[in-house]
């Protein structure tokens, strides 16, 4: 009995040493896990502030009021942040307005891309045969200029006098005040035809159309003319109603007017060692005027990075897509709209805007379909600026691999 009973005190005595043990090293095993993952999340919490802290140098170091900027993985934004002011006292956030510049000229194209797509004209087709006026190259008259040429900066036309843009900018502005239409119109013609207010002999290059690049913005207002032309409505009407809206692009226009002037970036120049800020300019629609927020880009870029769908909104056909993406003439790096920048960039294509108080960046990397998104106020125009504008693009790239 006395051996029984020594053997089952024995055998509980065993298990309860088991169970014991058990989870002991079941508690154990959880207590190394929650330490590794307080030790990973301190070490991306450190990573995030080690970022931080380079980017506000570089926006130090750059004199660069603030920027706002997000990254894309696929077709998710899985990164967005705003360093700086955009305004005083006003860090920029998801409704922060920036200028994008020549960004307009991408949105542009996916306009008259989708027309193209309803067949109201060819990529190869004589502009002529939509307008209301002649348009040759004086010097190669008998040379037609085609929509491909003028989407892919290919039609001889040059900017002979980027201060004309700013002239007409501030006429506008005073006009709008004033009452009175926009002057001139249409603006192109005094442009390019001989006999136009602004023309210049050196707005026509000395090459044909179609032989040689050259990045224009003339060529994008000339679009736009084109544009209402044919679709008969004003680029921003249309692309409120079949770009902006389908991508939930909510803060977005062409017309400074349609802002709050408290959502927008302050834009700023910089003047004898000082940021001085600067009017809000309303710039020519089709080349440079358009208004966004980084978000509300982040889903334009991602119906580009997925063959022309955002979330479920398809604005382009995806054949049309890769025919907007693709550089269209030999030693040339443009697409239609578009960008192909140096090859030691990994393939980045988008576009990117300048202008006076603002520099714009919208950019993919389709070998691991990244997206890199990012606004100043402050226009890069020093070789100082430039070296610390690619020091960030660089550092938002990298940023791209954590996730």
């Amino acid at each position: 009995m006395k051996n029984s009973l020594f053997k089952n005190c024995l055998i509980f005595v065993v298990i309860l040493l088991f169970i014991g043990t058990y989870i002991n090293s079941a508690i154990g095993q959880d207590a190394i896990e929650n330490k590794k993952l307080l030790l990973k999340e301190q070490s991306n919490s450190f990573e995030e502030w080690l970022f931080d802290l380079k980017i506000r140098t570089l926006l130090m170091i750059g004199r660069f009021p603030s920027l706002s900027g997000c990254i894309i993985k696929n077709d998710t934004v899985v990164w967005s942040k705003g360093y700086g002011w955009a305004r005083p006292a006003k860090r920029p956030d998801a409704d922060t307005v920036y200028m994008a510049a020549s960004i307009s000229k991408s949105v542009t194209a996916t306009a008259l891309l989708q027309l193209y797509e309803k067949k109201m004209f060819n990529l190869t087709d004589d502009v002529n045969k939509y307008l209301d006026f002649k348009v040759r190259n004086p010097k190669f008259p008998e040379v037609n200029i085609t929509f491909q040429m003028l989407l892919a900066h290919q039609s001889s036309l040059n900017d002979n006098d980027v201060l004309i843009d700013g002239w007409i900018s501030l006429m506008n502005d005073l006009t709008s005040f004033l009452g009175y239409p926009e002057y001139p119109y249409p603006r192109i013609m005094e442009y390019i035809l001989p006999n136009g207010s602004l023309y210049k002999e050196s707005i026509w290059r000395d090459k044909p159309p179609g032989e040689e690049t050259q990045y224009t913005s003339v060529s994008f207002m000339l679009l736009e003319h084109l544009f209402n032309q044919i679709s008969g409505e004003s680029l921003e009407e249309y692309c409120r109603e079949n770009i902006f809206k389908p991508l939930n692009m909510t803060n977005t226009s062409f017309q400074r007017s349609h802002f709050n002037r408290k959502q927008l970036a302050i834009p700023y120049a910089r003047l004898f060692l000082l940021n001085f800020p600067l009017p809000q300019f309303q710039l020519i629609h089709a080349p440079s005027s358009l208004r966004t927020t980084v978000e509300d880009l982040s889903h334009f870029l991602i119906a580009h990075m997925t063959g022309g769908v955002y979330n479920g909104a398809r604005i382009l056909n995806e054949s049309t897509v890769e025919e907007m993406h693709r550089i269209q003439y030999p030693n040339s790096h443009y697409g239609l709209g578009w960008i192909y920048f140096d090859e030691n960039e990994d393939g980045i294509q988008g576009h990117s805007g300048l202008w006076l108080g603002c520099d714009s960046n919208m950019l993919m990397r389709p070998s691991d379909n990244v997206g890199v998104i990012f606004f100043m106020n402050k226009g890069v125009l020093s070789a100082h600026e430039t070296s610390v504008f690619y020091k960030i693009r660089q550092e938002l790239f990298l940023k791209a691999e954590d996730f």
